[in-house]
């Protein structure tokens, strides 16, 4: 069942990992990716489908695009103040590791907030 190919024995390889990928996927399923917190409140989420539903409606009405623009500064002024009241929560979660004397929490908070992703070190030679 293995096809020869002029490359020898590299055809057998790849055959044998699309095997095993094609099983392991089967008995396994795939790999569980971390959600993130969702810090929207749903008054924002439902702001954000009507602000959609108003683009939709007809785009070139001026009635539409003064709906859209009212709803727009809703939905900004909404995301805005629950991105601080998510910022304010994990500030008081840090506080409360902090007085436990749980540094690695509150340094994994302030990647968190940070957003900041780790950059690996060039070694020197």
């Amino acid at each position: 069942a293995v096809v020869s190919t002029q490359s020898g024995h590299y055809g057998r390889g790849d055959n044998l990992k699309k095997v095993i990928n094609t099983s392991s996927l089967a008995v396994l399923g795939k790999k569980p990716t971390a959600k993130k917190e969702q810090h929207l409140s749903d008054e924002t989420k439902l702001l954000i489908q009507k602000r959609s539903a108003a683009k939709i409606a007809d785009p070139r009405a001026n009635s539409c695009k003064s709906e859209y623009s009212r709803l727009n500064k809703l939905v900004k002024r909404s995301c805005k103040d629950d991105d601080n009241r998510w910022a304010e929560r994990i500030g008081e979660q840090m506080e409360e590791a902090s007085k436990r004397g749980n540094q690695r929490d509150v340094w994994q908070m302030i990647r968190t907030i940070s957003k900041k992703k780790k950059v690996p070190t060039a070694t020197l030679r």
